[in-house]
């Protein structure tokens, strides 16, 4: 239910007589087609409102089908967009192909829509633009500093203590000891401004001629004791690992070789003159992870040779690290802005600029509306990505401007060419308005049984009649929600509806109404709310961008309902999926040992089995927890659209001081399910989609609770709605409160809500199915 269920991200019965077909999908996207995985999607509905199945079907340029019929298909809540995201392969790159969708709700199918065209690039993942000039920076001499030391199986080692400057050294020394060199380095980055975003960086080495000269004219080769020639140049392997503690601090050659972060590495032949560091170096920048400096080894300990590397103070061929960046500045242009004509008002809606201007990205817009005469009549600072301004004329051309804001300043603005002019809604907006208003209202009292049925409801609204029909098909559900919610002592009640950014827009030939509104619920329920990080009484509520839709001819009706966010966002490169195919592949990453779900029949009886681990460190539970607390009813906006799973790796991120995946060409590997990063110039699958995400997590080694017993605030909890798969999981949330042992609190994006985890369960019971759920205990590396 868009209005009681709070389920956005994604995920039968055998259909009823009076199963109403849905429409045919609709606000279609083809996306991402300069990139090797493309995304096609679309909005599903059912006038019943229940969950609705987008099927996808993809022809080749003969007409076959791509990946069997359909190609894929997700399950989500009415009103909400279903994703697919080709895998890697699966289109031939500059191949024109066509989709359609359909819409199926128990077995009842719409009409397909009209053929769409994609095609693949050649690219794995878009390139960022940028709007900025580049600096390059190398680092050497004293402000890279220097460590090597020994490591050996003797117990009288009396050369493997650490020694700071001079050569680095790696692998075996040139005696055939039993023994291997490793070296340390550790750069000064006060060079970089705080803020820069890294473009590259590079480990510059040079082996050292001096060290392991080579033979005279004439001459013969060095050569070691047991008569083996020693290179002029060391052909082995090199592995470069960030370190996770302090190279600085190490007394030993084996303490040197213990701090290496075994999980990351570049590795490369030996005699090569540079290695890309860029993404360790941005971790270190931005603040990810600590520098504790970098760690060279000899990938093949075995292998009886090594090399000298030059010092970082030689007077030629100095080891340096090159760090090329873009300084902080303001950020570019909004892209895409759209400005939507209504009653005595203007919608403005844009995406991201594509440079964002510094590495902690745009954190608020302006919006200005501006007269015919120049005069600046409003003035609108918002951290969303659209704006309504009222209180205009209608049939006055207003220019609307859109400037992104960032740490270092605000960006050009955005202008749209041609003004618009605010126009009336035939008979006033008014009955729309308040129709929009009554019908949440209405849903909102069978949610909480203050109505026995629909024709109760739709009686006590003055506006009833436009939306009577709605709601007398979806009321089965609502009322299933409510007496679940209530048999399970946390029902709904005391529901406030507060709409917000509210603009009617009549369609061009008067035929329709569109409502665009933000509702904010609040309401309590039966079980008291005692330990909330912010000390509220009140649990739960939810922010929903709406886009309401009546009919205007003879009688209004409202006809269709969607969530505004998902009809206007562009879907992004690493946003929210929520379909899959069965025949091409999506999930390659499992092991084949997918977590047991959470049993939701009962509780575990206490006490419940241990799920904690020793000696693994787990991201700061309560900040998990505040941060998805307080940000619940906030956007967020990363450019991903009002994704889930960006909102819960946020909050895993910056509440919880979860490391991302140290990986140095993660950009090649995003959708790679061992992966998790973000920066500015994108993200892993993981970051953005539940499904992935999930696997993420699954690979990572965390805990999966059975029990409600077992779980904790700071857990992460998935849903596949109609029940079934791991690979189906449509929606993900933070657990912000636990409460007994027998249910916990949820916050969530994609619609902004904090409510009861139980209402998850109830509204897949509501709507004929019997949902699945999993709850991660997360550990990092």
């Amino acid at each position: 239910m868009l209005a009681s269920a709070t389920f956005i991200c994604a995920g039968g019965k055998v259909a009823s007589a009076d199963t109403v077909p849905p429409p045919a999908p609709a606000y279609l996207q083809t996306t991402g087609q300069d990139t090797a995985t493309p995304t096609v999607s679309g909005i599903v509905q059912d006038p019943q409102d229940r969950i609705a199945t987008g099927k996808f079907f993809v022809t080749d340029p003969s007409g076959n089908p791509v990946g069997g019929t359909p190609t894929a298909y997700g399950d989500m809540p009415s009103g909400q967009r279903v994703t697919y995201r080709f895998p890697d392969g699966a289109l031939q790159p500059g191949t024109v192909y066509h989709w359609s969708m359909q819409a199926c709700v128990d077995n009842v199918c719409s009409d397909v829509t009209t053929a769409q065209t994609v095609r693949a690039g050649n690219v794995s993942v878009p390139s960022a633009p940028s709007e900025q000039p580049t600096t390059s920076k190398t680092i050497t001499g004293t402000a890279l500093a220097s460590f090597k030391g020994m490591s050996s199986s003797q117990s009288n080692c009396s050369s493997c203590g650490v020694t700071a400057g001079g050569d680095l050294r790696v692998g075996a020394d040139i005696t055939g000891a039993s023994a291997q060199w490793t070296s340390g380095l550790k750069p000064d980055l006060s060079a970089i401004p705080a803020g820069a975003r890294i473009i590259t960086a590079s480990l510059n080495l040079s082996q050292c001629r001096y060290a392991i000269p080579p033979p005279p004219p004439g001459g013969h080769a060095a050569m070691r004791p047991n008569g083996v020639p020693v290179p002029a140049y060391w052909t082995g392997l090199l592995d470069i690992f960030p370190a996770d503690s302090d190279v600085a601090a190490a007394s030993t050659g084996a303490q040197l070789a213990a701090a290496a972060d075994t999980d990351a590495a570049a590795s490369d032949v030996g005699s090569r003159q540079a290695w890309d560091i860029t993404s360790v170096v941005q971790s270190w920048v931005i603040g990810d992870t600590p520098n504790d400096g970098l760690v060279l080894k000899a990938h093949n300990p075995a292998e009886p040779s090594g090399a000298f590397y030059c010092s970082p103070t030689q007077s030629e061929s100095a080891a340096s690290i090159t760090v090329t960046y873009e300084a902080p500045a303001a950020p570019g242009k909004p892209q895409g802005l759209v400005v939507t004509a209504g009653d005595s008002g203007l919608r403005a809606h844009w995406s991201v600029p594509t440079d964002a201007g510094d590495q902690g990205g745009v954190t608020g817009y302006v919006v200005q509306v501006v007269d015919p005469s120049g005069n600046t009549v409003s003035t609108v600072s918002t951290d969303d990505d659209f704006a309504v301004v009222n209180g205009l004329t209608n049939g006055t051309a207003y220019t609307v401007r859109v400037a992104a804001l960032n740490a270092d300043g605000t960006g050009q603005p955005a202008v749209l060419v041609t003004p618009s002019k605010p126009v009336a809604v035939a008979g006033g907006a008014g009955q729309y308005v308040q129709a929009a208003q009554q019908f949440l209202d209405a849903r909102q009292g069978l949610d909480e049984g203050v109505y026995p049925n629909a024709a109760a409801a739709i009686q006590a609204s003055s506006a009833g009649a436009l939306f009577g029909d709605r709601l007398t098909m979806e009321a089965p559900q609502d009322l299933a929600y409510g007496a679940d919610m209530r048999s399970a002592g946390e029902g709904p009640k005391n529901g406030v509806n507060s709409l917000t950014n509210t603009l009617a827009v009549p369609s061009a030939d008067g035929s329709a109404v569109s409502v665009y509104t933000t509702d904010q619920l609040t309401y309590s329920t039966d079980i008291a709310v005692t330990d909330p990080p912010d000390g509220s009484v009140t649990c739960c509520g939810r922010l929903d961008n709406l886009l309401f839709g009546f009919s205007a001819q003879g009688a209004p009706k409202l006809t269709g309902l969607v969530d505004a966010s998902d009809a206007e966002d562009q879907v992004g490169s690493s946003s929210d999926v929520t379909a899959a195919s069965d025949t091409l592949g999506d999930f390659n990453d499992s092991d084949g040992n997918d977590p047991a779900p959470l049993d939701t029949s009962a509780a575990q009886p206490t006490p419940a089995p241990s799920i904690m681990r020793p000696n693994i460190f787990y991201p700061n539970r309560r900040g998990i927890q505040s941060w998805a607390w307080n940000n619940a009813y906030h956007r967020n906006f990363n450019g991903y659209g009002d994704d889930c799973t960006d909102f819960v790796s946020m909050a895993l991120h910056i509440g919880g001081g979860m490391k991302m995946t140290s990986y140095w060409k993660w950009h090649a590997h995003h959708t790679n399910d061992h992966y998790w990063a973000h920066d500015w110039s994108g993200s892993t699958y993981s970051w953005g989609g539940a499904p992935h995400l999930a696997q993420y997590l699954a690979n990572y080694g965390s805990d999966w609770v059975r029990y409600y017993s077992q779980a904790n605030y700071g857990n992460i909890v998935f849903a596949n709605w109609r029940g079934g798969p791991f690979n189906r999981i449509s929606h993900t949330g933070v657990i912000v409160g636990v409460y007994g042992t027998s249910d916990f609190i949820i916050a969530q994006h994609s619609r902004n809500v904090r409510e009861w985890f139980h209402s998850w369960v109830s509204y897949a019971r509501s709507h004929g199915h019997e949902g699945t759920f999993w709850v991660a205990s997360v550990h990092s590396k």
